[in-house]
């Protein structure tokens, strides 16, 4: 979708700001405290300009025509499809960090407050909710600009304050009310295996959707129709496995905009260890890699989207989920905080929040199930069904164990499993327990451990592999 470029042309104004060849010393601070470090990695945006759409793509020139013409660019594109709420989040961000920047030094993006804010009030009308005509949209954006800018100008003092600038677009309908559960994106980079990775955590809620619908549209064959600005196409990948983890091919990029993409063969395990409040899906890249029809340009991207019934019954039908997620990907040859802006811009890192705030609302009739793994599943995995569990899967490698193991043990048995799964188990309650069983019992405890060094990575965990090391 064309908005998603314009959207990152918007960021690409402030970096503008930083690149250019004599800095305003009022301003450049500015930008590195709502885009951190941005002073530090001129020319991030013309880097992803040029590698998605090409040498001859537009590169940045000055901060005011970057900005007009991003700005521009969102109204034209929205006219034909709104932006998401999540993609509404982010360019409010940016057009208050923007005007963050402008009080600091009235030179750059003057243009932004003239006119009667003719740009900044046509671009704050598409944040308006879709329900209402983009007519009365533009006259409540109209009438209220002035006051959100002033709001803007005593309340948002740093990144940690812009939910209330969300709060205060809420309050006055100049923003979907569901837009205040849109996690906000702070990445984070960590070394992986040797590779600086772009990591970003995020927990966020609906009180609208339920657990159902959400497990409705999660799988993975479903991200191209979720979130089909940046996922291109999710494809069938052969062969089948044949460990039970799902098999899918993924292209991402800005889809039918530019003329670069990234392929990437991933797996994929859905489960929910059949407790019908939660559920969990966890990813890996394809092995061996790149996998069948992968071009071998992510070479770490791993995580897992964990899913529950949050409403007083626990009930999957009912409206409140929680989903907490986690993201954790580098891509060859990118410098790292090139890496870092196109996972937060394009929405790449928090997708989850894509799939909360659209199709879950609604699933569409062919989805697929959450269960399904590929054309040749015979209709896949349903809730319930005894399927084995994969090995590498760190909770039901260990319940199995356990279970086949002391089918017969009683409370004992399961306050550890328990206190294990929560990650509060030690050495010495493992020794105690295995003291009270019988000689069968003394040797399941290692295999567990054995188990677990093998694991890949925990749904509630950090499939980062931290033992690398190196968080920066």
């Amino acid at each position: 979708m064309a908005a998603l470029r314009e959207l990152l042309a918007v960021y690409g104004a402030l970096d503008a700001v930083v690149s250019q060849p004599i800095r305003s010393t009022t301003a450049t601070p500015v930008v590195d405290r709502y885009l951190p470090a941005a002073s530090e990695h001129p020319g991030w945006y013309n880097t992803i300009e040029s590698t998605f759409f090409g040498p001859d793509s537009r590169q940045n020139a000055e901060p005011d025509g970057t900005l007009a013409s991003a700005l521009e660019g969102i109204v034209s594109a929205t006219a034909e499809r709104p932006l998401t709420t999540p993609q509404k989040s982010r360019l409010l961000y940016a057009l208050a960090s923007i005007e963050q920047v402008r009080r600091a030094d009235p030179t750059i993006f003057a243009s932004f407050a003239e006119s009667g804010r003719g740009a900044f009030v046509n671009a704050l009308a598409t944040l308006g909710p879709d329900s209402r005509p983009i007519e009365t949209r533009r006259e409540k954006a109209d009438g209220m600009a002035e006051a959100l800018l002033e709001h803007i100008a005593q309340r948002f003092t740093s990144p940690e304050d812009f939910n209330v600038i969300r709060e205060f677009a809420v309050a006055y309908d100049l923003l979907p009310g569901d837009a205040l559960y849109v996690p906000e994106c702070f990445p984070r980079r960590k070394i992986v295996n040797g590779h600086e990775c772009v990591v970003v955590d995020t927990v966020c809620r609906s009180p609208d959707v339920s657990l159902q619908n959400m497990k409705a549209v999660v799988n993975p064959f479903n991200w191209d129709s979720n979130y089909p600005d940046f996922f291109c196409s999710m494809r069938d990948s052969e062969p089948v496995r044949t460990d039970g983890w799902g098999r899918v091919l993924e292209q991402v990029g800005f889809c039918g905009t530019g003329f670069f993409d990234l392929k990437t063969a991933l797996k994929f395990y859905p489960s929910d260890d059949g407790d019908p409040s939660q559920a969990r899906l966890d990813y890996d890249l394809d092995d061996p890699a790149p996998g069948p029809g992968g071009d071998g340009q992510v070479i770490i991207d791993r995580g897992w989207i964990n899913m529950r019934a949050d409403n007083a019954d626990h009930d999957p039908t009912k409206p409140g989920v929680t989903v907490q997620t986690r993201k954790v990907v580098h891509i060859l040859g990118w410098e790292p905080y090139v890496q870092v802006q196109l996972v937060s811009l394009s929405g790449y890192g928090t997708s989850s929040a894509e799939f909360l705030f659209g199709n879950a609302k609604k699933p569409p009739v062919d989805a697929r199930p959450f269960h399904f793994l590929g054309p040749e599943d015979a209709g896949a995995k349903v809730p319930g069904s005894t399927q084995e569990t994969p090995s590498g899967h760190f909770a039901p490698t260990a319940v199995k164990l356990w279970t086949d193991t002391t089918r017969d043990l009683t409370n004992d048995y399961v306050a550890l499993a328990q206190k294990w799964l929560a990650g509060r188990v030690t050495l010495q309650d493992l020794a105690a327990y295995s003291a009270t069983t019988s000689g069968r019992l003394v040797s399941t405890p290692w295999k567990f451990l054995d188990a677990m060094s093998h694991a890949r990575y925990t749904p509630s965990g950090d499939p980062t592999n931290e033992q690398q090391g190196g968080a920066s």
